[in-house]
């Protein structure tokens, strides 16, 4: 599958060598799920602090409820499991 211009900007990050990405899909995620602005801005603030892809979507949480696993769900992964869900989150980017 092709990346859109949205997908690959925020694939890449902030396209300046040494700075953070921007988490554009956190962000998009966030909002499609009526999240806070300060929850979305703490989940950013994780994955800076973790080094989470810079497709992120999501933390993953421990099915057993036993918290964080420490792996993020990406645009990528989402591409091959999920491309309806993949291609409603790219519309929304591209029209952001």
């Amino acid at each position: 599958m092709a990346l859109g211009d949205a997908e690959r900007a925020a694939r890449e990050g902030s396209g300046v060598k040494g700075q953070q990405p921007d988490y554009r899909w956190i962000r998009i995620w966030g909002r499609r799920m009526g999240s806070l602005f300060y929850y979305i801005e703490g989940q950013i603030e994780r994955a800076r602090e973790t080094n989470a892809p810079a497709d992120a979507i999501f933390e993953r949480f421990a099915s057993d409820g036993s918290g964080r696993t420490g792996t993020w769900a990406t645009m990528s992964e989402l591409a091959e499991s999920n491309p309806a869900l993949h291609a409603e989150l790219t519309a929304t980017a591209e029209r952001a």
